[in-house]
C-alpha cells in the first residue's frame, strides 16, 4: 500500500508539472481547455451526486 501511494503521488506530481508547463507555454489554449472541462465537469459531478443519493434496490432472496 505504501508503494502504491508513493507511485500515485509521483504520477500526480508529473501531471501537475506538465499542466503548469502547458499553462505557461500556451495560456490562451489552456484557458479554453479548462473552460470546457468546467462546463462539462459540473453537470457530470451533479449527476453523480444525485445518482449516489438515490436509494439502491435490494435484491430479495428466494
Amino acid at each position: 500500500m505504501k508503494e502504491f501511494i508513493g507511485n500515485f503521488l509521483r504520477n500526480v506530481a508529473i501531471l501537475a508539472v506538465i499542466a503548469i508547463v502547458l499553462l505557461i507555454m500556451f495560456p490562451d489554449m489552456m484557458s479554453q481547455v479548462y473552460g470546457v472541462y468546467g462546463a462539462l465537469g459540473i453537470p457530470f459531478v451533479l449527476a453523480f451526486i444525485v445518482m449516489a443519493a438515490l436509494p439502491r434496490r435490494r435484491r430479495s432472496r428466494g
